[in-house]
């Protein structure tokens, strides 16, 4: 994969020139009071910056994968002097050819004394490159690192913005009041009959809000405390189900630690009850199985019931998928998995993401 150069390079170009306008004056004649450019340093100057500028893609491609860290320094660090050596010799090789056709053809320097003229100046020649590289790679490394903190600091924007929308949305759907009515109505049908369970129904609810406000901007959460959370969810829509809705977990115990995205579940459950269990006129089911997979990976496969014909209404509009995997991929990038199947009267869904714990 080639590395995106970290400058423009009409930047890279405009930069040489401005190089060799300064190194002429710099070399200028300083016993006269006025300027006096020398065409011979001027065709010098540019020849040798232009060049680079050309191979500047070169140079960042072969260099941008070396990892400056103590710990692998001496791993990387002959490689380094070998790309060093080898870009300089030939950068000093093409800008000197080019330098003297240059000359050559403006009839200042006569071609068959070139190869004399360049062995006389090659070893000095070659150091002035060889500093020359070391100065661009620094330079090069500085501009990618600011890109990529720029980077990163846009996706941490950006998942701060997709976190908030989840949260609000969460929210907004537990203060729905069809949601709200029915959760009521089934607390006031318990009371005096069950007032044990009318008061569980009502400090779920309770929990439901209260957990999604304290989850303040925290991205990831322990496995454990999204379990508990989507439980008080679907306790909830139990009582609005009574008979018709039957939930099932097979979760291992060694994954409960694992840290998974906040507000994970709850809407992969709505969806459930939503398009699949709410159209059917028979008793449904709901499953959630979490394991940990080879390759250091964490399954989540939600399944549900769904009817047997699928109307517009049960399919969904494949928003709440959208902003899913833009979310995973803010976190995780390219790691991560979502597959979906549509087997007879059943619907999945499996995401996985990479098996980490809390720091």
């Amino acid at each position: 994969m080639k590395s995106k150069l970290p400058i423009q390079p009409k930047y890279t170009y405009l930069a040489a020139l401005i190089l060799t306008l300064l190194m002429v004056i710099q070399t200028n004649d300083l016993s006269t009071d006025r300027l006096v450019l020398s065409l011979n340093r001027t065709i010098l100057f540019a020849t040798n910056y232009l060049t680079w500028a050309l191979g500047l893609p070169w140079v960042y491609r072969y260099t941008s994968g070396i990892n400056f860290s103590r710990e692998v320094w001496k791993g990387h660090a002959l490689k380094l002097i070998c790309i060093a050596l080898l870009i300089s010799g030939v950068q000093l090789i093409l800008s000197n050819i080019l330098y003297y056709l240059v000359l050559g053809m403006l009839g200042d320097f006569p071609l068959d004394d070139m190869l004399q003229s360049f062995s006389e100046v090659f070893i000095k020649a070659w150091a002035s490159r060889l500093v020359d590289f070391i100065v661009i790679v620094g330079i090069l490394r500085a501009l990618s690192n600011y890109r990529k903190l720029n980077e990163q600091k846009l996706a941490v924007a950006e998942l701060e913005s997709v976190l908030t929308q989840t949260r609000l949305e969460a929210l907004k759907m537990q203060l729905n009041p069809h949601f709200l009515f029915n959760s009521l109505h089934a607390i006031h049908s318990m009371i005096g009959y069950d007032n044990d369970k009318a008061r569980s129904i009502l400090l779920k609810i309770s929990n439901l809000l209260r957990k999604i406000l304290e989850l303040g901007e925290r991205q990831l959460i322990p496995l454990h405390d999204e379990l508990n959370y989507l439980k008080d969810y679907l306790d909830i829509e139990q009582e609005r189900f009574h008979d018709r809705l039957e939930i099932h977990y097979e979760i291992e115990e060694s994954v409960l630690t694992a840290m998974v995205p906040s507000l994970l579940l709850q809407p992969l459950a709505e969806n459930a009850l939503k398009h699949g269990i709410s159209p059917m006129e028979e008793a449904g089911e709901i499953w959630l199985k979490v394991k940990q997979s080879d390759g250091n990976q964490l399954e989540l496969c939600m399944i549900n019931s769904m009817p047997g014909q699928l109307s517009q209404s049960t399919q969904g509009t494949g928003i709440g998928l959208a902003n899913l995997e833009k979310r995973l991929e803010q976190l995780y990038g390219g790691g991560f998995k979502i597959k979906i199947d549509k087997a007879s009267g059943q619907f999945s869904i499996q995401i996985i993401i990479p098996f980490t714990y809390a720091d």
